[in-house]
């Protein structure tokens, strides 16, 4: 194929990578960066990553892989060489790794433990400058930065087909400590409702608050007669996943939930409603705390569903076939695992007091954290392109 001249990039490659963090807490990573077999032409090199000549070819000692955000401000200190193979343009070696021309280099946090050696060209730098775009959005999404990952995989390409709509930019997936708070009392409260209705709340209590509406609307009526609550427990996973994919994070499909936990909560709560009827008095408050140990595993078990599953007996399955879904190479999928745990871990802290007082049988709710469940909401990976080609 005849490569062809890049014309004209987008303004956000020259954008400069913004290193103070805005959050604290780490979190793991997957993340890919990737440009096309186009040219880089000499006019824009000048201007890409600090200015570089497309006849040479540069190495850079980093102290840590973190550090790659900062190219812009190392390109002069690098060290320079010709390219003496015309047909060599475009590099990138990273350590032991390389490409040449067109590839990719796959890398774990174990493969980077301190200083880093990269050698690079061309549509190698212009690789990692996206990686370093990859990064200030990662600090966006809450990871501070790849230091602070418990742990990382990162794929760079170059060469990738012009006419291929993949084959440029960058694609990042994020699970971050500290960060779902909002969907994990969304988990919470869906899942309270439906217990609560299921041992005989009555259905007027629910319409207190659009927001207990919405809830019930969705979650708890469509199943009433049926009993259906793994059809509603699924459908809970599902719409939480999907408003997590707009913040860069990996989720099930198909999320089952294992509802052992869950006939137990009903079975908890149920005392509470024995005998009431749809004119029974509403009493000021409801005491739900002796359901609050068993409602925090129902709330895991739901998150466990979300976070692709995680159970000791399908964990390597699930993360091999997550992984390579994704692009990334099966020895990723210990990665996979930490990912998964994570977003489980983080997806189970829900504020359980907080959610039950949301739905007490009174006009005026007891006092709770500034946080509405299901925070976020919808799209799986932010993927940019650099610009045009002719």
């Amino acid at each position: 194929m005849i490569k062809l001249p890049i014309m004209k990039f987008e303004q956000w490659i020259n954008e400069a990578v913004d290193p103070t963090p805005v959050a604290a807490g780490g979190g793991v990573v997957f993340c890919s960066a990737f440009s096309s077999e186009s040219n880089i032409m000499a006019s824009f090199a000048k201007e890409l990553a600090g200015g570089f000549e497309t006849t040479k070819k540069y190495t850079f000692k980093f102290r840590t892989f973190d550090d790659v955000k900062n190219l812009n401000n190392s390109i002069q200190t690098a060290k320079v060489e010709p390219i003496t193979d015309v047909t060599q343009n475009d590099i990138l070696i990273i350590n032991n790794k390389s490409i040449i021309e067109k590839g990719e280099i796959t890398l774990v946090k174990a493969d980077v433990p301190g200083e880093i050696t990269i050698t690079a060209s061309n549509n190698g730098i212009l690789t990692l400058v996206r990686f370093g775009k990859a990064q200030a959005d990662m600090i966006e999404a809450g990871i501070p930065s790849i230091a602070s990952c418990k742990d990382w995989a990162v794929k760079l390409e170059i060469g990738n087909p012009i006419d291929d709509p993949e084959a440029r930019g960058f694609k990042l997936w994020v699970a971050a400590a500290g960060k779902y708070k909002g969907t994990a009392n969304g988990i919470a409260l869906g899942a309270l409702m439906l217990a609560a209705r299921s041992a005989g709340m009555p259905e007027a209590w629910f319409k207190q608050t659009t927001l207990i509406r919405q809830y019930y609307n969705t979650y708890v009526k469509p199943y009433e007669t049926s009993k259906d609550y793994q059809g509603s427990l699924n459908l809970l996973a599902t719409n939480m996943g999907v408003g997590l994919k707009q913040n860069k994070v990996i989720v099930a499909e198909n999320p089952q939930v294992n509802i052992v936990n869950f006939n137990t909560l009903i079975r908890t709560i149920a005392p509470k409603f024995a005998n009431l009827t749809a004119n029974s008095p509403v009493p000021r408050q409801l005491d739900f705390s002796a359901a609050y140990p068993v409602l925090n595993q129902v709330v895991g078990d739901i998150a466990n569903a979300i976070a692709i599953g995680n159970s000791a007996e399908a964990a390597d399955a699930k993360a091999k076939a997550q992984v390579a879904k994704i692009g990334f190479e099966e020895r990723t999928s210990m990665v996979m695992q930490s990912y998964s745990t994570m977003l489980k871990n983080q997806l189970s802290r829900a504020d359980v007091v907080y959610t039950a007082s949301l739905i007490q049988p009174q006009t005026t709710h007891i006092g709770g954290p500034a946080v509405q469940p299901g925070g976020e909401q919808i799209s799986v990976t932010q993927t940019h392109g650099e610009g045009q080609t002719k």
